[in-house]
């Protein structure tokens, strides 16, 4: 067979397969959008009202099923909707419709689905709020109609006129700040009716009617003041107590120059020289520019708590910067003395005795809650509390100072208490009764009555020992007459026995002033000659004194050695301290107290009661408190 050559054919020609390469690539013609754009973006605005949150993946699959099932076709692609903006010819879904298009579909804002700069929460606390606004309008409507029922009522129509709605805007402005992206009452109206939102708490501005409404947000006409007078208002404001609340901020100014802190923030240079606070709790504390530890020390010998928590509140701002770093040793020792200060006017003040845990609870409450971190309440207030107050004197019987204080604090003191209760492990501040359920205000009921009954006790004890001294005043011996018949309990016992200590006290000293001359029944020569005497002495007394003491710190020695000759308890370790300030010299010693023979050694001359030392000791002369006189003059 002979070969043959078979031959094929090629083209080669680039014009023809080019056009074979765009026969390949080209894409079958673009179907026309099955409604136009303007009213797809209406149509899926309409559709997304009735959602009041973020949707979720699965949700915005059933958005789309359904939305397309209402327009006929089976996903969003089927509305062959472009973007415009680039030259791609591929159907947007529905989420790149949303995002390409949002400005079209949500132009006033309204619709929740978006990520929006509103938070849910608000939108739903505005629907509740103006649902309120509607039930109580529509009632007072059904009070005013005698032929219409309130039950009746809830379930028609409600229509506004013009003046009514715009005090429904009132109120939502002042309520919330502004409408929230609605244009108007009338659109938040007309998108609750659909859900009739319901909530367990009630608004207090929902209460009111139109005329009410209408005045919210109304400056005070009495009050001619300006920007200018405004700062200089704020600079007056008192040391830590709330601005806002002081100057009434919310009702007399934000309406006409919003929140305050924007207008601080805008009036820095007027207000040069503000130190603020702002608390855990959204107050606004005003607080002195300048502190120091003697600031400190000033306002709390002053009993000014406010402002020496004030102090404290700026040091560690300023001078510390933290409370950790804060020299709590040496805010300890003022606080210290601060009480034992209060311990001494409570115990010898007479008629102006205070208590002095009311002044410490203040002291508590004053302090902001995390600036009074437990650092700073256990360092600097509980532990030199117990130190300080560790037994009473009349019961002889350990003091459990929580408990006082948790019984003297009103309700409002108590919930601040309570916080620290649990960061302290304070069980007296617990609270525990209201966390389990039981009846609370019977408790607290028992515990007061106690409270009062132990106060009623010291309130007696107070009122004998005024009237002991009223008498002593007149020279008069007070003469008691007791009966045990009318001695019921522990509580009488203990009041009959604080008066008859009283009264012995009281005629040991009648006892000496008679030893000197002092009313004894003299006649006019021998009441002369007795005060001649006196003069003499005394005149002869203080040379001596002036003569020994001439040095300047030879008191000191006196103290000391005053303190060594001084009796203790037995459970106790002899302690003397010496606090130093510039207004005062503060001396502190555990010593038992002065006993009758005491006080008849002091009120004569080399008959003291020392006897530990022979020689050597600075009080030797007998006349020990003639330096300590000359001192504090």
């Amino acid at each position: 067979m002979p070969n043959t050559v078979i031959r094929t054919t090629v083209n080669t020609s680039f014009e023809n397969t080019l056009l074979a390469a765009v026969a390949a690539t080209s894409v079958p013609p673009i179907d026309k959008p099955r409604i136009s754009l303007k009213q797809l973006c209406f149509d899926l605005g309409q559709y997304l009202k009735r959602y009041d949150s973020i949707l979720t993946i699965k949700q915005w699959a059933e958005v789309e099923k359904a939305f397309c099932s209402q327009h006929g076709i089976e996903n969003f692609f089927g509305f062959h909707m472009m973007n415009e903006d680039n030259d791609s010819h591929n159907p947007l879904s529905l989420l790149s419709f949303l995002h390409l298009y949002r400005q079209r579909i949500d132009s006033n804002g309204h619709l929740s689905v978006y990520e929006n700069a509103i938070p849910t929460s608000n939108r739903k606390e505005l629907y509740t709020f103006v649902n309120q606004l509607l039930r109580n309008y529509d009632n007072r409507v059904a009070h005013a109609d005698s032929n219409a029922s309130i039950q009746n009522s809830t379930n028609r129509p409600i229509f506004f006129s013009a003046n009514q709605l715009a005090a429904v805007e009132k109120g939502i402005k002042h309520k919330f700040g502004s409408l929230l992206g609605f244009q108007g009452a009338a659109q938040i109206i007309n998108k609750i009716q659909q859900q009739k939102p319901h909530s367990m708490i009630y608004f207090e501005e929902s209460l009111l009617d139109v005329v009410s409404l209408n005045r919210l947000d109304i400056c005070p006409s009495s009050l001619p003041v300006d920007e200018t007078q405004l700062c200089k208002l704020i600079l007056q404001c008192p040391i830590m107590i709330d601005l806002n609340t002081w100057l009434q901020w919310l009702y007399f100014f934000q309406p006409r120059y919003g929140s305050l802190k924007t207008f601080i923030a805008r009036k820095q240079t007027e207000l040069d020289g503000l130190l603020l606070l702002e608390t855990s709790t959204h107050e606004l504390f005003r607080l002195p520019i300048e502190s120091s530890l003697t600031h400190f020390e000033q306002e709390l010998a002053k009993m000014n708590v406010r402002l020496a928590v004030g102090y404290l509140c700026t040091s560690i701002i300023f001078e510390h910067i933290h409370v950790n770093r804060l020299p709590l040793s040496i805010y300890r020792q003022v606080m210290h003395t601060w009480f034992i200060v209060l311990q001494s006017s409570a115990t010898f003040g007479g008629h102006k005795s205070i208590e002095p845990m009311e002044y410490i609870l203040e002291f508590l409450i004053y302090l902001p809650a995390l600036i009074g971190q437990p650092l700073i309440v256990q360092e600097l207030v509980l532990a030199p509390l117990d130190d300080v107050f560790r037994t009473d004197d009349r019961e002889k019987k350990s003091i459990n100072n929580r408990q006082k204080l948790w019984m003297l604090a009103n309700d409002k003191q108590k919930n601040k208490l309570e916080m620290w209760g649990y960061l302290l492990d304070i069980k007296e501040w617990k609270n525990t009764t209201k966390w389990i359920g039981q009846n609370q205000s019977q408790i607290e009921s028992t515990n007061e009555r106690l409270f009062n009954m132990s106060k009623a006790t010291e309130n007696l004890v107070t009122d004998n020992t005024q009237l002991i001294v009223a008498q002593t005043k007149t020279d008069s011996i007070l003469s008691t007459t007791t009966s045990h018949d009318y001695v019921n309990s522990d509580k009488e016992k203990r009041v009959i026995s604080d008066n008859d200590s009283i009264q012995a006290a009281y005629e040991h000293i009648e006892s000496i002033r008679r030893g000197f001359g002092v009313n004894c029944g003299l006649d006019s020569t021998g009441q002369s000659i007795v005060n001649n005497l006196q003069g003499m002495i005394e005149r002869s007394l203080e040379k001596l004194s002036n003569d020994l003491y001439s040095e300047q710190g030879h008191f000191v020695l006196e103290l000391i050695q005053n303190a060594d000759d001084n009796q203790y308890l037995s459970n106790r370790i002899p302690t003397l301290r010496f606090i130093l300030s510039s207004e005062r010299i503060l001396v502190c010693n555990n010593e038992t107290g002065f006993q009758p023979m005491h006080i008849s050694a002091i009120c004569n001359v080399g008959t003291s009661t020392k006897g530990k030392h022979k020689q050597g000791y600075a009080g030797h002369k007998g006349i020990n408190s003639s330096p300590h006189s000359m001192k504090s003059d």
